[in-house]
């Protein structure tokens, strides 16, 4: 889904300094019989790295908890769909990583003995 910048500027903002480019991810659930729409909507900033220079580096390890709002509607629509109630659900999902991009960037939590071997199917 195209990301819609003009309502949503600080979460295109935040992901811009990332390698990846933030994504905006639509859940949906339909039940033929609803006649309601019930939406969620989750932040999911996977590393926060927001305020290098401001932040000391234990505190930058439980910023990753800023997924919690995503993580919590994409759980959510995964209920519903199996107990599939009488309301149609939408579930918004704005993605992005707050890291630098420049170059490969290690994250605090990063371990350094598996960062140095090659990907391995």
């Amino acid at each position: 889904m195209s990301w819609p910048r003009r309502s949503t500027a600080a979460s295109w903002r935040v992901g811009m300094g990332s390698a990846h480019p933030p994504r905006l991810v639509r859940l949906e659930y339909t039940h033929p019989e609803a006649t309601s729409t019930v939406v969620f909507a989750g932040k999911g900033i996977t590393f926060d790295s927001g305020g290098l220079s401001l932040k000391p580096p234990k505190a930058m390890e439980t910023m990753k908890a800023d997924m919690s709002g995503a993580a919590a509607v994409l759980g959510a629509l995964q209920a519903i769909a199996a107990l599939g109630p009488v309301v149609n659900v939408v579930g918004y999902l704005p993605l992005a990583e707050n890291m630098p991009a420049a170059g490969p960037s290690g994250r605090p939590t990063s371990s350094p003995s598996t960062a140095a071997r090659p990907w391995r199917c």
